[in-house]
Order: structure tokens, then C-alpha cells, then sequence
């Protein structure tokens, strides 16, 4: 068969070069079934509605997945055509034509996308890694193989034939964190270009049928051009209308392939040599995951010692509040599937440096997270990390619209190095064998529109010695339902969640529980007198609920939320939970519009920032209101704006555990202003300034980042940050005085941070790329002007603290500790809360995917960190980090795809 070739120009203004593509030349019969007919006028009001294509059953050889078209099966299926764009002009006919067509055989779903482009040479094409979806053309199928209307797969490519995969949930929620194993093949031409894909049944959920029988699968297909600054889809997605899958077009036809049992086994080896202060060490370590699919919608995996995969590490800061912070799953076993187990307790509202958004009742990183310590006891060689045993995770959905899954995981008991009284090294418990029990269930009606649900997490721990039992508890129960409805022709939507928790364990147990300070109990009086303490509770219980009304669709989009959580709750032994002691009440609004004019292609002006918060016992503990704006001009630059003002309120948490502190007003604008996105360099610049007057506290934030495709396979990435901040009220100690009083001190906080994190990666070919990190963090604080909160609530800001007399407050180098002196019983002593920390980190790695879901990874990690009590400066930071003890470790890693 003859070829025609086409070659591209170099690079051009938007455009990455491609050297030389040869198109084989197509039958006629084959190429007038994906002409596209440019005379055809499409009824844009009739594309935005739900549209139903028919998937052909292959009836003679599968086509080739190699970007071409000339397989004849694809003709026997219905294209579609059509497509609507979500930007630049949002409901319109599409000005770049896409036909797409899907085929299926006992063993897979095919599709095939043919990209029509009057300007090729225009087509962004660089050559990223792996699920690192850049600026660049992209194609994506995204299919609801459940058809419940809130869940989904989305299978995405580019020119370059680089894959991308990730999961949808709660209807317009995307995770991209999941991988598949599936092919697809892209070729450019003098007409466009052209994706191919073939889509195993095995790597998805299938519902609403039994083996043998029709399924209908809800299916859009999604299509982004960066020289036109167009997005458009076959299934309509409009900035205008909640929801995603909700809005996916049907395909009917499919088949369900005979009931058989599909596993995959995927066994790793790796091994880790190691060079720091120690003498050199080789460690080795070898796991596996499993998956089989018992029926086409059910799914059971199972993993021992799961494997991990990351280059980048966990960001390095310093954090000086008391809330944790939220830290990304990497770990394959615990991403893949994690939308069942998605529990919706989240709310987007945030103050005074906390946040609802991140509620959970189950985050997978609290399996092998770092062991909780031994207390004040003296350890040496504590582990980083507590070895995950193994998990298992079922699931699956019935044809009525139930769904569900289980989850089981196990810890190991893990022991350091402890040094008693007289220098003698011995074994020490710091984490016991720990199991995590997790079941969810939901039912969905009426299309989706209905949901139902219920979700249990249960962690119990056994083998504990008198020291861990009364650090940690024995058992923590979670137990909650939830609940969604759209309703009013999907205009609004009502959601709704009820929670309770339940922890057992010794009095000491509970006790550190409750003295935690985000619960408030036994809160001291405003002047500091401790009030008794029950310590005779071997139990504690307590609830979260929430409901939310929301205008969801059109230029006008609002929402009303009121939450509560009583000050037992507690819910971190297997989720994430920064809050208790909350009666909240928030609302959040949005005006949009996508205009047609020569300086702005869109503009929006709202709030998620208006609410006011109580404690249980009534103190005002938040109010804060906010106003937010977006922007995009015409030359695709654009920007956020966001003020947010903070009133006066009670802090009862940052005094860690004293009196509710009353805070005095605050106020901080943010904005970002970002560049073109359709080029190949591309600039962000974000900014932060706070100002609390009263408390003469003040900070700046200044974080630029850049990132390039130098060549089409070379890219780098350079981000900085740069932080300033003066806190005149930042909590230092509560010492304790020569009369047994504790006292809350007080002092003005100076502090500098700068960060400075690289990135590069080189694609030798789709499945073969070399990547860099590198990281390089400093921050430091000095402290003075020590103030004593005299008294927590008064009107006054003076009244409510003590400056500590300079002259008196004396410090011992030898000791590091600052002391009080006003004489008996006055005095008090408390430790220089000053800081300096330095981090480095440096990761390379090369990944291969020599086969189809089989990856070979080396990498290479140099860690070195410093601290000390000095004030922080660049130069000296930058000098003594390099001379910091250094770290370095190699890892070879290997696993593979076994299937059947």
C-alpha cells in the first residue's frame, strides 16, 4: 500500500518540532467513512443533549493499534461526531471537527479518534513522562463502565503517543493518580492526527449486566488543541452545569464477555544499598500485587509488602501550628480503587491556617506512617516508617445500583533502640501489630441523581506492653452514613453526612486523647488555673455531622453549609481529621462569564472564604469573609485575586491545650498571575501578604515557577519560594513556676524560608524516561519580646498579655534556656525556641516500561540535613547544608505484568 509524507516545520510559535511522519494512504471505502462533511450544520442545542452511539462487535481480524485507520473494522461503527466546547465559547459547535468510533471483542473495548486540524504544523507535541499531562495536544475516552453516573475511567494520550490514566468520582472529581495497562498508538498527518486505543475489559468495573448480555456504558470523549485554545468534548462539559460523568453520552451495544476469572499478578524485587555516616548497607526487599476479577463487576487484589513508586519526595517545611499536614499517597496497591472508599466529610473553608477540605475517615498513608515514639524515653534507631504486612481490598456492584467494598491491611509490630538511665541499649515497643479494617456501601438511583451510603473504619492494635497502652488506644471505631440528591431539574443539589467515633483503651490512653488540643477539654480559665481532669475514662465518643443546599448549575452557582463535630470526635487513627469542637456555618457563591470581546475570554467573582465558627461551648471561634476573582484574557494569560478578612475570635487551640486565646483581626490578599499556556515556556507567579496590626505581625510570600520543553523530549521545571513573616503572638512554652502554676508565654516570632526545587526530565521514548529532583529548603526563627497571657479573654489586646521585662529574662548559652527572673515564686525557666533547618534532597531516576504494566526503575537519592539554633541566612545556610552529613542511597527496582 502506498505512503504519502508529510514533514513538519520546526518549531514555530506554539509548536514542538516533528521531523518526518509517513501516513499510509487509505482505501476510498475506508476514507470516506471518517471524511468529515463540512457542509453538515449541527444543531448545537441538540449535541448538548444526552446523545446514545452503538459500539460494532469485531467480527473478522481486531484492528492493529498503530495510529492508522486502515483497519476495515472501524467503518461497521456508528461515528460520533458533533462535539461541544467547553472553551474558549462554552455550548458551541466545536471549530475543529473530531470523529470517534468504539468497537469491542471478548476481550477489549477499541476506539478510535481521528483529530481533524487544517494547521499540523501547529500541533503541540512534546514527549513528557508518563501521566504528566503538560501543555500539549491530548485526547482523552472516558468511560462510566458502571453507568452509575458518578464514577468513571479516563484513558488519555497525545501525539507523541505518551499515555496519561486516572479515575473519575463523585461525578466531577478526577484523580489521576490511578494506572492502568492499556495501549494506544498516534500518528500526525496532513489532515490532523489520529489516536488508537485498546481498553482491556479486566481493567475495569462493569455493571448493569451479566455476562452475555448488552451493556450500556455512559462515554465521552475529550479533545484539547493549545494553538486554538479550544477544549471540546462529545459529551457536553460546560463550566455552566455541574457535573461530569453525570453528562456522559451512552453507548450501547457492548457485550459483556463470558464469565471467566482474569488475574494479574505483579511480583517487584528491589534492592537498596545505602552510604551515610554508617558503613555501607545493602538491603533487599521483594513484594506483590494481586487482582482478580471474579465476575466483569467485581474486583478482588491483594498485596504483600505493597510496592511504592515515587522520585519526588514529601515537601520539606516547618511546620509551627497544630494541625498535621496532609501528605500525597504514592503507593500503587492504595491508589488504585481509592474512589470507593472516598467518604465525602470534606468542606472548602479554611481559617487561620486550617482547614475542612481534607476530612476523611480513611487515609491510606496511616499504614505504615511513622511509628508513634516511646514517649520521653531516649530512642535511638527509630524507624522511619512502620512495614505494611499486607492488604486485601474487595469490591463490586450489583445491577440495582449497589456498590460496595472492604478493605483489610496489617502492620508489623515494630521496636527501636531505647537508652535507659544507665547507658544501657535495649529493645523497645514503639508501634504494636496494627490492623485496618475499612467497608463501604452505597446505592444509587434515579440515574445518579439519588445516593445512598454507609462506611465503618474499624483499627484495633494488639501485643501491647504497659508503656504503648497507655499512649495509644486499643480500638478506634468509625461509623457513618451520607447521602446526595439532585433535584429541581439538576439545578440544586442537597447533601448530607452523620459520623460517630469511638475510641477504647486505658484512662492514660484517653487522656492523651483528650488532652490533645483540638478536642478543648479541661480547658484552663481565661487567667490559666487548671481545672480537674477526668482521668477515670477508658472510652470516647463523639459525632460529626454536616448538610449542604447548593445552586449547581448556570452563571449563578451558591451553597450553604452548616457542620458540626462535638469535641469526642476523633477519627485520625485511620483518617484524617485537623478538627473538633466546631459549629460552623459557611456560604459560598460564584458569577461566571464567558465573554466574547477582544481583552478577556473569561472572568468570575465570588466566595468560598463567608462563615463563622463556635466552639460546643458557644466562643466564636472563626469569622472570616472573602471576596475572589478570575480572569483569562484573550491572549490566554490570566490571574486569581483573593482578600479575605479574619474578625476577632477565640483561638482554643493555640495555646496547645491552655485558655481560648482571643485574637485580634486579620487580614491577607493572594494572587497569581499565570502566562500562556498554549507555549512551551510557561510562568506562574504567586504572592501572599498577611497583616495582623494589633499584634504588629506581618508576612510575604513570593513563589515564581517555570517550567519548559527546551526540546520536545527535554523538560525542566524550576519553582522558588521566598518567605518573610514577623508574628508578634506565636506561641513559645508553657513552663511552670516555683508554686506549680503553669504560665503561656508568648514571643515575636522572625522568621525566613526559601526553597528552591528543580525538576528535568528527558524521554527517550514514550515508556523510556530519565527524571531529576532536586530540592533545596532553609528556614529559620528567632524569637524575643516574650509576652505572658495574663488574661485569655480580655476586650483589650494589652490587657490580655504581659511583656516579660528584657532585663529579666536571662539566657544560658550552656543550656540553650531562657530564665525568668522576678523573683520567688515568679521565676520560671523555658528552652530558646529559636530554629534553623536546612534540607536537601536529590533524586534521579530512570523508569522503563519494558512491556505493558512491567517497569524496571533506578534510582538514586542523595539526602543531607542541618540544624541548629542560629538565625537563618542564605549564604551561610547554602554553606553549611553542603558541608551537611550527606546520604546516599541506590535503588534498582523490578517488577512484572503477569495476566491471564
Amino acid at each position: 500500500m502506498p505512503y504519502t509524507h508529510y514533514t513538519r516545520l520546526a518549531v514555530t510559535g506554539s509548536a514542538l518540532a516533528v521531523t518526518l511522519i509517513a501516513a499510509r494512504q487509505l482505501p476510498a471505502q475506508q476514507a470516506d467513512c471518517w471524511r468529515h462533511d463540512t457542509a453538515h450544520t449541527v444543531d448545537s442545542s441538540a449535541a448538548r443533549a444526552r446523545r446514545v452511539a452503538t459500539a460494532a462487535r469485531i467480527t473478522g481480524a481486531a484492528p492493529h493499534i498503530d495510529g492508522r485507520l486502515d483497519d476495515p473494522a472501524w467503518c461497521a461503527a456508528q461515528p460520533m461526531t458533533d462535539f461541544i466546547q467547553s472553551r474558549p465559547r462554552p455550548g458551541n459547535v466545536a471549530t475543529l471537527p473530531t470523529v470517534a468510533r468504539v468497537l469491542f471483542d471478548d476481550a477489549a473495548i477499541y476506539v478510535a479518534v481521528r483529530m481533524y486540524d487544517p494547521h499540523p504544523d501547529s500541533i503541540l507535541a512534546p514527549y513528557p513522562r508518563r501521566d504528566d499531562e503538560v501543555s500539549s495536544d491530548w485526547t482523552f475516552v472516558e468511560m462510566d463502565t458502571r453507568l452509575d453516573r458518578r464514577s468513571g475511567y479516563s484513558f488519555g494520550v497525545n501525539p507523541r503517543g505518551v499515555q496519561v490514566d486516572g479515575t473519575w468520582y463523585g461525578d466531577v472529581n478526577y484523580d489521576p493518580s490511578w494506572n492502568s495497562v492499556w495501549e494506544a498508538a498516534t500518528s500526525i498527518d496532513a489532515e490532523g492526527w489520529i489516536a488508537e486505543y485498546r481498553i482491556p475489559f479486566s481493567q475495569m468495573a462493569l455493571g448493569h449486566a451479566d455476562a452475555g448480555n448488552a451493556l450500556t456504558i455512559g462515554m465521552n470523549v475529550y479533545r484539547y488543541t493549545p494553538h486554538r485554545g479550544e477544549t471540546s468534548n462529545w459529551s457536553p462539559r460546560l463550566p455552566t452545569v455541574l457535573g461530569v460523568v453525570s453528562h456522559f453520552n451512552d453507548v450501547t451495544g457492548i457485550v459483556v464477555p463470558p464469565r471467566h476469572t482474569p488475574a494479574e499478578f505483579v511480583p517487584y524485587a528491589a534492592t537498596t544499598g545505602v552510604h551515610d555516616q554508617s558503613p555501607f548497607a545493602v538491603t533487599a526487599k521483594s513484594g506483590a500485587d494481586l487482582r482478580i476479577r471474579p465476575t466483569p463487576n467485581t474486583l478482588v487484589a491483594a498485596t504483600i509488602h505493597p510496592d511504592f513508586g515515587q522520585v519526588e519526595a514529601d515537601p520539606s517545611l516547618v511546620n509551627l501550628t497544630t494541625f498535621e499536614t496532609l501528605l500525597t499517597e504514592q503507593r500503587p496497591f492504595f491508589i488504585e480503587g481509592a474512589d470507593l472508599f472516598r467518604f465525602d466529610a470534606g468542606l472548602q473553608f479554611s481559617t487561620r491556617e486550617t482547614s475542612f477540605a481534607d476530612e476523611n475517615p480513611f487515609y491510606s498513608r496511616r499504614l505504615g506512617a511513622s511509628p508513634h515514639g516511646a514517649g520521653s524515653v531516649a530512642v535511638i534507631d527509630l524507624p522511619s516508617a512502620t512495614t505494611v504486612l499486607g492488604a486485601l481490598r474487595a469490591s463490586g456492584r450489583t445491577p440495582d445500583g449497589w456498590s460496595g467494598g472492604v478493605f483489610q491491611g496489617e502492620t508489623a509490630r515494630t521496636e527501636a533502640t531505647a537508652i535507659d538511665s544507665n547507658g544501657v541499649r535495649r529493645p523497645m515497643l514503639v508501634e504494636p501489630l496494627t490492623n485496618f479494617s475499612v467497608a463501604r456501601v452505597a446505592r444509587e438511583l434515579r440515574d445518579g441523581r439519588v445516593s445512598l451510603g454507609a462506611m465503618t473504619t474499624l483499627v484495633s492494635r494488639s501485643g501491647m506492653n504497659a508503656a504503648v497502652d497507655s499512649m495509644l488506644v486499643r480500638s478506634a471505631l468509625v461509623s457513618g452514613i451520607d447521602g446526595r440528591i439532585r433535584f429541581h431539574g439538576d439545578d440544586y443539589e442537597a447533601t448530607g453526612f452523620v459520623m460517630t467515633s469511638r475510641l477504647a483503651g486505658s484512662p492514660n490512653a484517653i487522656r492523651v486523647v483528650r488532652d490533645e488540643p483540638r478536642h478543648g477539654y479541661d480547658r484552663p480559665t481565661a487567667s490559666g488555673v487548671a481545672v480537674a481532669r477526668d482521668t477515670s475514662l477508658s472510652s470516647l465518643d463523639g459525632v460529626a455531622a454536616q448538610v449542604t443546599l447548593a445552586h449547581v448549575n448556570g452563571s449563578w452557582k451558591w451553597g450553604v453549609a452548616n457542620r458540626v463535630v462535638t469535641q469526642g470526635f476523633e477519627a485520625n487513627d485511620a483518617g484524617f481529621q485537623r478538627n473538633a469542637n466546631w459549629i460552623l456555618t459557611t456560604v459560598n457563591w460564584k458569577y461566571e462569564q464567558f465573554p466574547v470581546g477582544h481583552l478577556l475570554r473569561h472572568w468570575s467573582i465570588g466566595s468560598q472564604q463567608l462563615g463563622a465558627g463556635w466552639t460546643v461551648g458557644g466562643d466564636r471561634r472563626a469569622a472570616v469573609a472573602n471576596l475572589a476573582g478570575a480572569f483569562d484574557l484573550r491572549n490566554y494569560w490570566g490571574g486569581t485575586v483573593s482578600v479575605d478578612h479574619e474578625f476577632s475570635s477565640f483561638d482554643p487551640e493555640v495555646l496547645r491545650g491552655g485558655p481560648s486565646l482571643l485574637l485580634p483581626e486579620s487580614n491577607r490578599v493572594a494572587a497569581t498571575l499565570f502566562s500562556d499556556s498554549r507555549k512551551r515556556w510557561q510562568l506562574t507567579l504567586s504572592t501572599s501578604v498577611r497583616s495582623e496590626p494589633v499584634t504588629a505581625s506581618h508576612s510575604v510570600t513570593v513563589s515564581p515557577d517555570i517550567t519548559a520543553f527546551v526540546t520536545d523530549r527535554l523538560q525542566l521545571g524550576l519553582a522558588a519560594s521566598f518567605g518573610s513573616a514577623a508574628a508578634g503572638w506565636q506561641y513559645v512554652a508553657q513552663p511552670v513556676d516555683a508554686l506549680g502554676q503553669t504560665r503561656y508565654l508568648l514571643g515575636a516570632l522572625t522568621q525566613r524560608t526559601a526553597s528552591l526545587t528543580s525538576r528535568a526530565t528527558y524521554a527517550f521514548s514514550p515508556h523510556l524516561t530519565l527524571q531529576g529532583y532536586a530540592q533545596a529548603f532553609g528556614s529559620g526563627g528567632t524569637y524575643d519580646a516574650f509576652r505572658e497571657v495574663v488574661n485569655a479573654r480580655a476586650a483589650r489586646a494589652d490587657d490580655r498579655v504581659a511583656t516579660l521585662s528584657a532585663s529579666r529574662v536571662l539566657f544560658d548559652n550552656s543550656t540553650s534556656r531562657f530564665t525568668f527572673d522576678a523573683g520567688a515564686p515568679n521565676q520560671f525557666t523555658f528552652l530558646d525556641p529559636a530554629f534553623s533547618r536546612r534540607d536537601f534532597h536529590l533524586n534521579g531516576l530512570l523508569r522503563y516500561e519494558y512491556s505493558p504494566g512491567s517497569t524496571f526503575f533506578l534510582v538514586w537519592t542523595q539526602q543531607r540535613f542541618d540544624s541548629d539554633l542560629e538565625s537563618f541566612g542564605v549564604g551561610r545556610d547554602l554553606r553549611r547544608l553542603w558541608n551537611a552529613p550527606v546520604a546516599n542511597a541506590l535503588l534498582m527496582k523490578v517488577s512484572y505484568w503477569f495476566a491471564r
